[in-house]
């Protein structure tokens, strides 16, 4: 007796085995196939017709479209569906894909919630999701993967909680959320890129030590910033923080200190934190108006020179006042200064020679434009209108070689002779990249001097209206062959139009409006087929209207 039971007892072990074997020889492709056939089942609308074509049961899986298989063990690895139109929801079946690695299927109209089989995939490194309209919970499981490097769900619907299981992604690197961030003190507003950052915060207490880039912009985040948080992300590179209502008192302590203690961040972008009754509040229109700023008080860190591998600094619309740090000048690795729409009203020149961009407009910056700005040899763009600087537009902008964008409309500038015409304008055709040049509305009460045409064939866009200009229209300015918008409106010019427009073939905007232009209107207008905008009105031309110009 109990030598059969124990043979019976073999046998039933040994059949388990086999079962066993069996059920392991099963998880192959073809379990990757039955995978992929539920997903494809669960596709509403295939608008490109890619996966009802490519993905058929008489071809490889591996040969499918989107789908990567390894060589070891001959079993998908990848499945890249972004870009596809593709609608539909993702199936639990997803989760049989043992070995897969990356998961894109950004930029579709997935919806539905997401499936929390999709933390059985312990390979897991790389997730993007953005750009769908996925709603409802994140999985609280979805932080379990250990070997997770990049994890996005920014622009999708709304997503209610934020799992404080995200926090235990330690090898994340980067980290893009969501596009309808729903919380109960949140106002619900259609912004992109948000992170869990404020409200009921569990995020705020990363410690993910290999984070490279954080985003935690666009977003009506409210709640204080730990004053120990930046510790915690030693190699962050890219910080965003604009669009937010961070709470707590006025910079520098709403922002830790800590954050002017990282060394390894290359680009800060904090723009847009904005004040009422000491608390930070951003309130957006749809074109991006700012309401509720005007009460905030507080000037630049003097921290932010502890920064010394930052190479773009946005810190724009925060009414930041007083003076620009002299500490800057120690960043050596900046590349872009975006410190536009503050009322910063110390000026300072600003000579840093990896320096490409520098953006100052809508401030209350006094005095000449600093001949030290010349030094910076590698600008390309230079905004400064909308200011208070006075005086002469400096000549010794022609070292600024590499220039494309120069601004300096909207200040009290002048030049310094209006018998010898506005010789910056002469001293620009040194920068042979330029294309855009916004001089007025200033008082410049010069003449445009004939060494206009030498302004480079690049030259796409000539702003020069209400800037009191006297004088003709330089025939000369035909050699700009290639400018696509043109206004010397609002000045004195007097003279006729010179013929020699009829050269500018790109012209669409040509606007010489509100002058004293005499005689006759140029037939040569009519050969400007690409013009979608005219205007020759109030000024003292006669004759008739060519016909060209009357459809």
């Amino acid at each position: 007796m109990d030598s059969g039971c124990f043979i019976l007892s073999f046998i039933d072990a040994m059949l388990f085995c086999v079962l066993v074997g069996l059920a392991i020889e099963v998880t192959n492709i073809t379990t990757d196939q039955f995978a992929l056939l539920a997903l494809k089942a669960h596709i509403a609308a295939d608008s490109k017709k890619l996966l009802s074509i490519n993905w058929s049961t008489t071809t490889s899986v591996c040969n499918w479209m989107g789908v990567t298989c390894g060589a070891p063990h001959h079993r998908v690895t990848a499945l890249n569906l972004s870009n596809m139109g593709l609608t539909g929801t993702i199936p639990p079946h997803i989760g049989n894909l043992s070995f897969l690695s990356s998961l894109f299927f950004a930029n579709n109209t997935f919806y539905g919630s997401l499936s929390i089989e999709l933390a059985r995939l312990r390979r897991f490194r790389y997730i993007n999701l953005g750009h769908n309209s996925f709603s409802g919970e994140i999985p609280s499981s979805l932080g379990d993967p250990s070997q997770l490097q990049g994890l996005g769900l920014h622009s999708n619907n709304s997503i209610s909680d934020i799992p404080t299981s995200l926090c235990n992604l330690s090898k994340l690197e980067r980290l893009y959320s969501f596009h309808h961030l729903q919380h109960v003190f949140l106002a619900t507003y259609e912004y992109q890129q948000q992170l869990p950052f404020g409200v009921n915060p569990p995020f705020i207490n990363v410690n993910t030590s290999s984070l490279r880039d954080l985003y935690v912009s666009f977003n009506n985040m409210s709640g204080h910033l730990p004053l120990d948080i930046f510790y915690n992300l030693p190699q962050v590179e890219e910080l965003y923080l604009f669009h937010n209502m961070f709470s707590g008192r006025i910079l520098p302590s709403s922002i830790p200190s800590t954050i002017f203690t990282m060394s390894s961040v290359q680009l800060l972008h904090c723009d847009m934190f904005t004040s009422d009754s000491a608390k930070f509040i951003s309130v957006q229109t749809a074109s991006a108006s700012i309401i509720g700023r005007k009460n905030f008080q507080a000037s630049i860190p003097e921290e932010i020179g502890n920064l010394t591998r930052l190479q773009k600094s946005y810190l724009g619309i925060n009414n930041f006042n007083g003076p620009i740090p002299l500490v800057i000048m120690n960043l050596t690795l900046l590349k872009r200064i975006e410190f536009n729409d503050n009322n910063l009203s110390a000026s300072i020149g600003l000579w840093l020679l990896s320096l490409e961009e520098l953006v100052l407009g809508s401030n209350e910056l006094p005095g000449p434009i600093p001949n030290s700005i010349s030094n910076d040899s590698q600008l390309t763009l230079l905004a400064l209108e909308t200011n208070a600087f006075s005086g002469f537009i400096p000549d010794s902008l022609r070292n600024l070689r590499n220039l494309k964008m120069l601004n300096l409309a909207n200040n009290l500038l002048t030049t310094e002779s209006s018998s010898v015409g506005m010789s910056f304008l002469s001293s620009l055709t040194n920068c042979k990249h330029l294309t855009n040049l916004e001089v007025c509305p200033n008082s410049l009460y010069g003449t445009l001097p004939i060494s206009i045409g030498n302004l480079y064939a690049s030259m796409r866009r000539f702003y020069a209206q209400g800037c009191n200009i006297k004088g003709s229209v330089p025939g000369e300015i035909g050699n700009l062959t290639n400018l696509i918008f043109l206004d010397l409106g609002y000045n004195d010019l007097t003279g006729t139009i010179p013929t020699s427009i009829k050269t500018l073939a790109e012209i669409q905007l040509l606007f010489l409006g509100k002058n004293k232009l005499g005689g006759a209107i140029a037939m040569e207008l009519c050969v400007l087929e690409k013009v979608s905008e005219l205007f020759l009105g109030i000024n003292q031309l006669s004759g008739l209207i060519p016909q060209c110009l009357k459809y």
